[in-house]
């Protein structure tokens, strides 16, 4: 085997895990025109894994306590993708099941336990709401929008409700079609966004109740719309393929990317990072998601296939830990990553599992503790029991149900 007696001791003597270098030295020697390294000279050998170490490893969820329920909820059967719930520091919002117009409850988060089914709601629309979202600057101000082409402001007791609530503090007409998404702007009060099923995002000023401007360059339905930090920036998804970068004071379309290879769903901005990341399909029908630079969408930074379900797949952002979750309509599990500025951006850290399917999803980040771990609050809309619990660094209030007519909220 060995070319020479000096080469066997040389080998025999060599340290564990160098038996390889060995026989390459064995193979240098056979050819002449070759220097002949020695078996020191050799760089050291590293064998430590080569992965990203995270401080949200650890991030994990357990069944939740009964007695952290709230049961009884007729959560909505539409289909509209939608979350049909939100959640702040102090109350939690679900949009039910009604007939003759579209209502939806507000509970406070420490009312926990079974839910009446004559228990007050929000019943002022004549369609049913589509969307739902809480004034992120006052907690018992919350917006809503509906079928009925109506966008409209409530505000809710101290308490809560202790009688059905029908009439609202504001209504806003100006769409011609049902309006599917409301959304607050980040950093300036009484500023919202509204968009409907005629192509345009109005905006609204509520100190004198009218629209101020129209975004009016969409050709097709909008899916989606998110805002960057301090809300210079508005990003929206489209049923035309394409995803908008959009300055909202004068409406001029700053990047615009047709997404044929990736047909968008969703899209959030990614805190200061000035990146987007959409969750869509790929021309595989995979679910898939994308990471882009919101100052060049001629091609994304990165494309990941997630699995080939069909449910939609909702991104929730943590500026704070730089955390994504990913939480699919229709799926049991919610998987989290952490994003970075440098390659490979995005690394993948754990998933959830349920056997139970969730039908929509909210976040409340201020109501996290930072005693006990929290880095994000939420909700799960559930249709199967078991409850879930989540503890660590991530938990989350959930809602489940034992049938069409019966639902539980499981915070923890």
């Amino acid at each position: 085997m060995f070319s020479s007696p000096a080469c066997a001791q040389a080998c025999s003597s060599a340290p564990c895990g160098w038996a390889t270098s060995a026989v390459n030295i064995l193979s240098y020697r056979r050819l002449p025109t070759l220097p002949v390294p020695s078996v020191g000279t050799f760089p050291a050998m590293s064998w430590r894994p080569q992965y990203r170490s995270s401080k949200f490893r650890n991030v994990y969820g357990k069944v939740a306590n009964r007695e952290h329920c709230f049961d009884g909820i007729p959560i909505t059967k539409n289909v509209h993708d939608n979350h049909f719930c939100a959640v702040n520091a102090r109350f939690l919002a679900i949009v039910t099941e009604s007939a003759g117009g579209g209502s939806f409850l507000v509970i406070p988060l420490e009312q926990t336990g079974r839910i009446e089914p004559n228990y007050p709601k929000v019943c002022g629309h004549q369609g049913n709401v589509l969307d739902i979202k809480w004034n992120p600057f006052i907690d018992n101000i919350i917006a809503s929008c509906s079928e009925d082409t109506s966008v409209r402001i409530w505000e809710i007791p101290e308490g809560g409700l202790k009688r059905n609530m029908t009439e609202a503090l504001l209504e806003l007409h100006g769409h011609s079609r049902r309006v599917g998404l409301v959304e607050w702007h980040p950093t300036t009060n009484n500023i919202l966004f509204s968009a409907g099923y005629d192509y345009k995002v109005l905006i609204w000023n509520l100190d004198v109740g009218e629209p101020v401007k129209m975004i009016d360059c969409h050709s097709d339905v909008i899916l989606c719309m998110s805002f960057n930090t301090d809300g210079s920036l508005l990003t929206t998804t489209c049923k035309d393929k394409k995803l908008r970068v959009i300055e909202p004071r004068s409406g001029r379309v700053l990047q615009e990317a047709n997404c044929k290879n990736h047909r968008v769903n969703r899209v959030v901005f990614l805190g200061n990072m000035k990146r987007l990341l959409t969750t869509g399909v790929s021309r595989w029908n995979t679910r898939q998601i994308a990471l882009w630079d919101q100052e060049d969408l001629s091609m994304p930074l990165i494309e990941e296939e997630i699995d080939g379900l069909s449910g939609l797949l909702f991104p929730f952002y943590d500026a704070d830990t730089h955390m994504l979750y990913l939480a699919g309509k229709g799926d049991g599990n919610i998987r989290y990553y952490e994003i970075s500025t440098e390659k490979p951006y995005l690394s993948y850290l754990m998933e959830f599992r349920s056997p139970a399917p969730q039908k929509g999803l909210g976040k409340g980040a201020r109501a996290a503790g930072a005693v006990r771990c929290e880095g994000e609050t939420g909700i799960r809309l559930l249709g199967h029991p078991p409850p879930l619990r989540w503890t660590n660094r991530l938990r989350e209030p959930q809602l489940m149900g034992q049938s069409a007519q019966s639902r539980q909220v499981l915070p923890c």
